[in-house]
Formats: structure tokens, C-alpha cells, sequence
């Protein structure tokens, strides 16, 4: 029942997070996909970390973490800080440090072993996460002492997470583990490859466009008037 809600979730979550990362920022469509999305990922997180204590994967559990961490603050960027999204702001920094010392703690447990492996994987995918929750222990750092952030500035942050949280996603249901549940032409024609790219560039592609055109930005209602003046 779990693995079959987590592959559930799954699909959700990398249909919905498509949906909302082609559709034009701020509109209807845009902010249901987005909830859709923020929902099935937490989810989908939860499974992975629970699923990897059955069946002792740990990169099921760091990705899992990876992607709750990147949802929550990413759908949040955009938000007010008071009350407990202040202490979400304040405690993202530790989160994601532990995140990313725990997943280099698993890579030099795959190195120093016998195998090379841990939980059957190499350290690398465990150094990348690591690597990756590093950096974003240092964006969270800064956004939290950052008290004048721009709306820009937190929509370029919701974009870039709500994008690698998906791409996480996307990686694992069309080159990773899901891969299975795809018809073996499919699987060999090389077309579940295109997803993760795809997402990467449209995410820079949006970072790009906002950057260079931030008013063309329609604004949500959940933006908040100081946030406004550039």
C-alpha cells in the first residue's frame, strides 16, 4: 500500500509540477497546479523516507528529505514571514545542513566500503545531494538575514526550487526506479531522458525572463505589497 501511494504521489507531482512549470507564472491554472504540486511532493517525500526504512535504502530517505525541504521553503518564498512561516525561515538553514551532512556522511560510508556501495548505490549520488543541500544550507542562511529580499529575489527562489524539487521527481519515475513501470520500447527509445533536461532549461529559461522583464510578472495574491518596490 505504500509503495503504491508513493507511485501514486509520484505521478501527480511530476504531472502537476509540468503543468505548472509551462503555464504562464501567477495565473489561475498556475497556482492549482502549484498547490497540487506542493501537496503531492510532501507526500511523496514521506513515502520515500518511510519506504526507505522497510527496505534500507538511504537515498530514498535524502531524497525524500531533499524534496520536502525544497517545496516547503520554494512554495513559501513569496510569503509573508511573520509567526511560523519566521521560524521556517529560521530553521530552513539547520534543515538543510543536516540534510546535506547526513547524505556526505552516507557517501564516505559507500567509499570506505568494501563494495564501494551503499544500499547499493555508489557515493556519488549521495555527494551530489550532499553537495546540493550545502548550498542550499547557504541560500537559506542568507535569505534568513536578508530582511530586504525583492519580490524578484523570492520568486527566482521559488522558481529554482519548485524546478529542481520536480526534476528530482521527473528523474526518478522516467530514468530512475519508475522506469520500470514504462513499456520496454519506451524505455529503450531514449524519450523518458527528455523530461529532466526540459525542466532545467524552462526553469532557466523563467529565471531568465524575470529577471529581464520582472513586471511582465503578473503578481499573486499571496505577494506582499512590501515586497513589491524594487
Amino acid at each position: 500500500m505504500l509503495t503504491f501511494l508513493h507511485m501514486i504521489t509520484g505521478t501527480l507531482a511530476v504531472s502537476s509540477g509540468l503543468l505548472g512549470l509551462f503555464v504562464s507564472k501567477g495565473s489561475v491554472t498556475h497556482r492549482i497546479a502549484g498547490r497540487v504540486f506542493t501537496c503531492a511532493m510532501i507526500l511523496l517525500g514521506v513515502t520515500g523516507i518511510a519506504l526507505a526504512q522497510q527496505v534500507s535504502m538511504a537515498i530514498s530517505a535524502v531524497a525524500g528529505a531533499t524534496i520536502i525541504h525544497l517545496v516547503i521553503t520554494g512554495s513559501l518564498a513569496t510569503r509573508a514571514r511573520p509567526g511560523a512561516l519566521h521560524v521556517i525561515d529560521t530553521a530552513a538553514p539547520f534543515v538543510s545542513l543536516v540534510i546535506g551532512l547526513t547524505s556526505l556522511a552516507f557517501a564516505w560510508e559507500a567509499w570506505e566500503s568494501v563494495d564501494g556501495l551503499k544500499d547499493d548505490f555508489t557515493a556519488t549520488p549521495y555527494g551530489v545531494f550532499g553537495a546540493l543541500m550545502l548550498v542550499v544550507a547557504a541560500l537559506d542562511l542568507r535569505h534568513r538575514l536578508d530582511a530586504g529580499t525583492t519580490i524578484v529575489a523570492r520568486r527566482c527562489r521559488h522558481i529554482w526550487r519548485m524546478s529542481v524539487a520536480l526534476f528530482i521527481a521527473a528523474g526518478s519515475l522516467f530514468t530512475g526506479p519508475g522506469a520500470t513501470a514504462f513499456p520496454d520500447w519506451l524505455q529503450v527509445s531514449g524519450l523518458l531522458s527528455v523530461p529532466e533536461p526540459l525542466i532545467l532549461l524552462t526553469m532557466i529559461y523563467w529565471l531568465i525572463r524575470l529577471r529581464i522583464s520582472p513586471r511582465r510578472f503578473p503578481s499573486a495574491p499571496d505577494d506582499l505589497d512590501p515586497y513589491l518596490s524594487e
